[in-house]
């Protein structure tokens, strides 16, 4: 079920930059443009926000994306965007003792 998911996004993110397919990589202003950000700037400022603030979207997105990356998989903007809409779980979260935020998160899911 999960890979139809993927598929699906990744459809969307190829319809939303206006191309046949989606492309192997996206840079940070193409993942800007599909988040519906403004630019690459608009996207790193609340994701640093978000992250400061623990907030779920964000915390997936550096799950899943990471920061700092020029060039990112489309899968793992496909896999951000599918946690983003519930439709996957959150991934597991690299903190002591695990992550409250992430399990409760996960019971919304399932």
């Amino acid at each position: 079920m999960s890979v139809e998911i993927l598929k699906f996004f990744l459809e969307r993110i190829a319809a939303q930059l206006g191309l046949g397919s989606a492309p192997i990589y996206l840079t940070r202003s193409q993942i800007a443009h599909v988040a519906q950000f403004k630019n690459s700037h608009s996207l790193a400022s609340a994701f640093s926000r978000g992250i400061a603030k623990r907030q779920p979207r964000w915390l997936a997105f550096q799950a899943t994306v990471g920061n700092g990356a020029h060039r990112v998989a489309s899968e793992r903007v496909a896999h951000w965007l599918a946690i983003e809409a519930r439709m996957l779980p959150m991934p597991a979260m690299e903190t002591r003792g695990g992550d409250p935020l992430a399990a409760a998160w996960n019971k919304t899911v399932a």
